[in-house]
């Protein structure tokens, strides 16, 4: 397919992966951005971080709450439940700058190695990619079952 043209696939432990430009993502180029926008009722201010963007659009394809401000990282941290030992999928959202600041990061949580959690997100070094963080910068790891609607 032309999407496969213009895109790196490569499968770890059987999630898909794509490494596509950020670029192609931005709020006007982005099918995800685009679809979340209309499907979530939701207006994504030009210039929010494509990393909840991202993990928003994640979710509502597979009929998974959302928080109320999806653009913003730590908004994650009030849904689903609260839990210390991760699964595939999970959600994870790190500080920026400082713990106490209202900047974040949040991702899809792939697997731990060591202090590193390796995770898919939608603004890992401008691509879609699987990135490791230190655990030092994680705020933590939220789990979602509620589910909007039946698949």
């Amino acid at each position: 397919s032309s999407r496969r043209r213009h895109t790196r696939y490569g499968t770890v432990t059987g999630v898909q992966t794509c490494a596509l430009p950020i670029s192609a993502l931005s709020r006007y180029g982005s099918r995800y951005s685009q679809d979340f926008e209309s499907t979530c009722n939701v207006s994504i201010p030009k210039g929010s971080n494509l990393c909840g963007v991202f993990v928003g659009w994640c979710l509502s394809e597979n009929s998974l709450d959302i928080p109320e401000k999806p653009q913003v990282a730590r908004s994650y941290l009030k849904i689903g439940k609260e839990v210390e030992s991760p699964q595939m999928g999970d959600i994870c959202v790190f500080w920026r700058e400082s713990r106490n600041s209202w900047k974040g990061h949040v991702n899809i949580f792939i697997r731990e190695e060591g202090d590193l959690i390796h995770c898919l997100g939608g603004n890992q070094g401008g691509l879609v990619q699987i990135l490791k963080y230190k655990k030092n910068r994680l705020l933590g790891f939220r789990r979602l079952q509620s589910w909007k609607k039946s698949i």
